[in-house]
């Protein structure tokens, strides 16, 4: 229902869109982002690919519904929508992308998108692109910055890094690994649940915590 919602109004922004771009007549309109069809449609995109769930919209023509679609983000993508962009860099299908990877992540993350900063901070932690101490350094730049936006997912890679230390990187710190722990289970992230249950089962008492508060982390 709510695919089906969504697409109605996108694809009544994007006629709306359209006729914007035709009612003027400077020659740099198409550059110029009109309205919010580019967000939704990354957002639809981002929806449905994971699942396949196209096959149960109300529409005529599903592959020419997702063709659609994935204008859309393209079109966002090219305007320097950072959501957008994020969606072409995380897509499966490699064929959807006419920029790499990194260069689509890299454009998202310096306009301020947390998620986008992490999977470039990923993207570098296993690249083999250039040269290690170079790879290492943009691979914690990007992961502190997203961490300190409280990304979850940031937050459980960085407590990582401080509980088994990365040579070059980091530096062994368990104290501040169940800190990171702590903040992204606090949001939900399950890893960090499971991680941070483990440091206070083996040493808790530091932390002033017990084994009770290992079993909550648990649960």
């Amino acid at each position: 229902a709510l695919a089906n919602t969504l697409s109605a109004v996108l694809q009544e922004t994007a006629a709306s869109d359209a006729k914007a771009a035709t009612r003027d007549n400077n020659s740099n309109a198409a550059a110029v982002p009109q309205g919010l069809a580019p967000y939704g449609f990354a957002l639809l995109w981002r929806l449905m690919e994971p699942s396949l769930a196209l096959t149960h919209l109300c529409v005529m023509d599903v592959a020419r519904f997702k063709e659609r679609i994935l204008e859309g983000v393209k079109r966002g993508a090219k305007m320097g929508f950072a959501a957008a962009q994020l969606v072409l860099a995380l897509s499966e299908d490699a064929t959807v992308r006419s920029e790499p990877v990194d260069s689509l992540l890299r454009d998202a993350a310096k306009f301020g998108l947390v998620e986008a900063q992490y999977h470039l901070a990923c993207w570098w932690r296993y690249s083999s692109t250039g040269d290690r101490a170079q790879r290492l350094a943009k691979f914690k730049f990007w992961l502190m910055r997203s961490a300190k936006h409280k990304f979850p997912a940031a937050l459980y890679m960085l407590g990582c890094c401080y509980r088994y230390g990365l040579k070059g990187c980091f530096v062994r710190n368990i104290r501040r690994a169940w800190k990171c722990y702590e903040s992204a289970a606090s949001m939900g992230n399950r890893e960090s649940c499971y991680a941070g249950g483990l440091i206070l089962e083996m040493v808790g008492e530091p932390f002033h915590k017990t084994a009770d508060d290992a079993i909550a982390l648990y649960r």
